[in-house]
């Protein structure tokens, strides 16, 4: 498997010193986490960082229309190869986080207005997704102004790619600059933000404990 990752990714590099923000945040979040003995107080405050770091996460990259017109867009939040997506699943727009880095402030405008009196519905030739079960994220890849203004409204359901996020808590470390393979700890390719990193890392913590609950 990761000399497919190799032959995608290119060339391996030593592991870095990583990321000081990630480093910070991983401590304290690890630190209170172990402080707490009750498993539902646990999980609920690990779950609550969850929300708080994705509400920063999303919102930073919602709102960079305004300081920049063109912002750079993220192929992918994780790691991705072909084995990495295991099929289609049904996102509601209600109930899901949704991640898209939107450029166009009249296509923002006029949709606001057009979905804001009918719901939105989900074009197959135009909305491209990926899911991220665990992270509770959709990460819009086409279709970006209609599929963020859904997710603003939360009205609409979506057919997204489904990452196989399971593997890829076994497969993955990260460093909050890059990722490597758990296994021989060689570099994959870099991180596009490091709250991603966190985000993955505590719900690799939530995912370990809910299989030995």
């Amino acid at each position: 498997m990761f000399k497919v990752i190799k032959k995608i990714f290119g060339n391996i590099k030593l592991r870095s010193n990583g990321c000081k923000e990630f480093s910070v945040a991983i401590d304290i979040i690890k630190k209170h986490c172990n402080s707490i003995n009750d498993f539902n107080e646990k999980l609920d405050f690990l779950e609550y960082t969850v929300s708080a770091l994705k509400t920063d996460l999303i919102s930073s990259y919602r709102v960079k229309q305004f300081y920049q017109e063109h912002p750079a867009q993220s192929v992918y939040l994780l790691p991705i190869m072909t084995e990495l997506i295991i099929g289609k699943t049904e996102v509601n727009l209600n109930k899901t986080s949704v991640f898209s880095i939107p450029w166009k402030l009249s296509s923002i405008s006029g949709l606001l207005k057009v979905l804001k009196e009918r719901p939105f519905k989900m074009d197959k030739l135009n909305h491209f997704t990926t899911y991220y079960p665990y992270m509770d994220i959709c990460h819009v890849h086409n279709g970006i102004h209609s599929v963020t203004i859904g997710g603003y409204y939360k009205n609409g359901i979506i057919e997204s790619d489904l990452y196989d996020i399971e593997t890829a808590f076994q497969i993955f470390t990260t460093d909050g600059e890059n990722w490597y393979s758990s296994e021989t700890r060689q570099f994959i390719q870099e991180v596009f933000d490091y709250r991603i990193s966190i985000i993955f890392e505590v719900c690799k913590i939530i995912y370990k404990m809910k299989k030995q609950a």
